[in-house]
């Protein structure tokens, strides 16, 4: 084998993003999520396949399926341009009401989000918890292109949640199956050094070194609520894990007690299927909404 050309390879490996999706994926499978590597979901915006860097999932079992938590993460290299959040001014600035059910789901998976919210008891739960300070907005430092990549990957992450939500919707309706229990958290991944920037009482900004950014925007017009997208440095994803983790276990338990809303949806929609199993499915639109 030609030394030369395989220290090229390496070393052009180095400077492309495949051994950070790698890395993530391995740290996922080290907190016993069931992951995936470069996989697609159809977009909401081209009906077009769209790949998702890593995939990691969480189940339990509940009824006659499962709730299934899922990371969808965008992985980016970009060690030597950083990546700046801007933080809102006051303490509540875009700062969702309820961070539990704020989150991207099936019409199912939202019951249960609004069921786990009841008495806050899932408040503090590391999966759903929000930092104090809250970003707004995010760009890529010393970027000369058009496109900027830290938005660019923050809102592929959330498109590919509400596409993958939306689509799992579709794919019952049109079999005449209960919606499935999934909800969705946008992760990206990065190797690019993270600051939140904030104002000074003169007008000047200030930058922190931060190993997360939590972005916080409105959801589109006429759909209320908040979006909520997490950035990640690599040497901070494997702390976040075993947090997600531990929370889920939290979750799984509160499931296994019992959700009676959401069991008895899918109850209301099994029984249906068994009475009417010959029955035309009513038309289903391209995401999901009845026609």
């Amino acid at each position: 084998m030609d030394e030369d050309l395989k220290g090229q390879a390496a070393k052009w490996l180095e400077e492309q993003g495949f051994p950070l999706e790698m890395r993530a994926a391995r740290a996922m499978a080290a907190a016993d999520l069931t992951v995936e590597i470069s996989t697609s979901v159809p977009d909401l915006e081209t009906g077009k396949e769209c790949e998702v860097d890593v995939v990691a999932s969480a189940f339990e079992r509940l009824h006659t399926g499962y709730a299934t938590f899922t990371l969808l993460s965008e992985c980016k290299h970009s060690s030597d341009k950083p990546w700046i959040g801007f933080v809102g001014e006051e303490p509540n600035y875009h700062r969702p009401s309820d961070s539990v059910y704020n989150r991207i789901a099936t019409r199912t998976g939202s019951i249960l989000l609004l069921e786990l919210s009841v008495g806050h008891r899932h408040r503090d739960n590391p999966v759903f918890a929000l930092p104090k300070r809250l970003c707004y907005g995010i760009v890529r430092a010393f970027s000369q292109k058009m496109e900027d990549m830290a938005y660019a990957a923050m809102a592929k992450a959330e498109r590919s949640c509400i596409s993958k939500a939306a689509y799992s919707d579709r794919i019952a309706g049109e079999f005449r199956m209960p919606s499935p229990v999934e909800v969705y958290f946008p992760l990206v991944i990065t190797d690019a050094p993270l600051f939140e920037c904030a104002l000074k009482e003169d007008g000047t900004p200030t930058l922190t070194e931060a190993t997360q950014l939590t972005l916080v925007r409105n959801r589109p017009l006429g759909k209320g609520g908040h979006q909520i997208v997490q950035i990640f440095h690599e040497n901070a994803l494997s702390g976040f894990l075993q947090e997600f983790s531990t929370g889920w276990a939290e979750i799984a338990k509160h499931i296994r007690e019992g959700v009676p809303t959401t069991s008895k949806v899918m109850e209301k929609h099994s029984a249906q299927e068994a009475e009417e199993p010959n029955e035309t499915s009513q038309p289903i639109g391209d995401w999901g909404e009845p026609v």
